[in-house]
């Protein structure tokens, strides 16, 4: 999607979290909500990552052509992310569906109120949306953006080339 067509000042925040398949799960949510509204998708890449400390899991959608832009520290709400997310969170209970302008999934089954949501001024989504429904109308769109960019190391380099020279199976 090219900038002019956005629509001015709409912005729609995803924090990612989880492993890959979550994050992608999630920015392909994020990214047919954000096409339907016509507003800009930011990426909120460390956010949800600080309090992984078990699993120790990063941002890994880097390694793909995914058209976005990340979130600047206002946008991760920083400083003090946790209490100010909290605060949205508490807001957003007391509105309906309709007006909330912050999405936390509710339920791990599909749920098509986000497909119908309507983006005003910034939103944020925080959630896993695993299923295919959240994005299958846009799914061609979403192989384009998973086109791998990332350059092979010297290591995985040399590991490619014994699996394509040997018996490696």
């Amino acid at each position: 999607m090219m900038q002019k067509e956005l629509t001015k000042n709409k912005k729609l925040i995803i924090m990612l979290k989880g492993g890959l398949g979550n994050q992608l799960f999630a920015y392909s949510c994020a990214k047919r909500l954000a096409l339907k509204c016509k507003a800009e998708l930011v990426i909120d890449d460390t956010s949800g990552f600080i309090n992984d400390k078990m699993y120790k899991r990063t941002y890994q959608l880097k390694h793909f052509n995914i058209p976005h832009r990340v979130a600047n520290n206002n946008e991760k709400l920083i400083p003090f992310s946790r209490l100010r997310r909290k605060l949205i969170k508490i807001i957003n209970i007391f509105l309906p569906y309709s007006s909330k302008f912050y999405i936390e999934q509710e339920f791990i089954s599909y749920d098509d109120r986000i497909i119908k949501k309507k983006i005003y001024g910034t939103s944020y989504i925080e959630g896993y949306w695993q299923s295919e429904n959240y994005f299958f109308d846009i799914i061609e769109e979403i192989r384009s953006d998973l086109k791998i960019i990332s350059s092979i190391d010297k290591e995985n380099e040399l590991l490619a080339n014994k699996i394509k020279n040997t018996n490696s199976v």
